[in-house]
């Protein structure tokens, strides 16, 4: 259950890394450009959000028309501790789990974290350098991903780093884009911007819609398209399939609400399709999403206790469970 536990986790965090560094650079091109149109502060108001829920930031961090140096500072300030910290974390947990990585990968792993943490340690002095020491954090989680599609044996060990990293990836693409979308539905255009570029999604996007951007694809893209592996419905399905496969069981509960999320992202797009006016849903959606990542959050404590936990359930002294439900009723 430690092995597990610590494999979990470090999915969680390499994801959590990838997720920190995506959101960083977004806000750092952003400040860079100077004179910001009234849609790109919109966007770096949602990016401010996220970074302030991914504890990138403080929470005196806050975006003005009139100046943007106060979001600059405190980049500056709390941005290296952050992913600093998540480095830390990582390492730690790659040598907990040590004996499960063949040399390769134990290299591969050490030698690209000890790069990005080389990249940090370094003089940082203006945003365009933070900027630049970004990239080996993200080159490291993208080595992760690589190694353990090509490298690791479809067994207990993959499936617990992998259902680590997609718990992960749900819940920020759920929260994002539902930071995105919170606000007026005439503004909904600089929201769906931010979530395709979040997701990685905006090439898909052009290629499928000549750049036409509208709610219903938009959506249907990062949401419900099982085939986008920065999607929700990829992870949701990932998920159910872990799951399923970790239990052996294919009514297990764990995968059978992971499947119920997964049906409602698919039910999104059909909505935002039939309704008179695609924005207006589309805005209606932030508190649907909420929901759905404190119901992820809920998921990963259930998987925690079924498979981490090391102490059985609590029984009364001298009562068997009949008894107890009895005089509990």
């Amino acid at each position: 259950s430690r092995v597990a536990d610590n494999l979990f986790w470090l999915g969680r965090y390499v994801e959590r890394l990838d997720r920190g560094a995506r959101l960083l650079r977004a806000t750092i091109a952003r400040l860079r450009r100077g004179g910001l149109s009234p849609r790109e502060l919109a966007e770096l108001s949602a990016l401010t959000l996220c970074l302030r829920e991914a504890a990138l930031v403080d929470e005196e961090a806050r975006v003005s028309a009139g100046s943007l140096t106060p979001l600059a500072e405190a980049l500056m300030r709390g941005a290296r501790p952050g992913v600093r910290d998540l480095h830390r974390r990582i390492g730690g947990l790659i040598e907990a789990v040590r004996d499960r990585l063949t040399a390769d990968m134990h290299a591969t792993f050490t030698q690209t974290l000890r790069a990005a943490e080389e990249a940090l340690a370094a003089p940082l002095p203006d945003l365009q350098d933070l900027g630049r020491a970004l990239i080996p954090s993200l080159r490291f989680a993208n080595a992760v991903a690589g190694v353990a599609a090509e490298n690791m044996v479809r067994g207990g060990a993959r499936l617990f780093l992998e259902l680590g990293r997609r718990m992960e990836r749900a819940q920020a693409v759920a929260g994002e884009v539902a930071v995105a979308l919170d606000g007026p539905p005439a503004r909904i255009e600089a929201g769906l911007r931010l979530v395709l570029e979040l997701c990685d999604s905006v090439i898909t996007y052009r290629s499928r819609y000549l750049g036409v951007l509208q709610p219903a694809p938009a959506l249907d893209l990062v949401l419900a398209d099982g085939a986008n592996p920065r999607g929700l419905a990829f992870q949701l399905q990932a998920i159910a399939d872990a799951l399923g496969e970790v239990s052996g069981d294919p009514d297990d509960p764990g995968a059978a609400e992971a499947e119920r999320l997964l049906a409602i992202a698919e039910d999104i797009t059909p909505r935002l399709l039939a309704a008179r006016d695609q924005a207006q849903e589309a805005a209606l959606l932030p508190p649907e999403l909420r929901r759905m990542a404190q119901d992820l959050a809920t998921l990963s404590d259930v998987v925690s206790r079924r498979y981490f936990a090391l102490l059985p359930p609590a029984r009364a002294v001298g009562v068997d469970m009949g008894e107890a439900a009895v005089i509990e009723a």
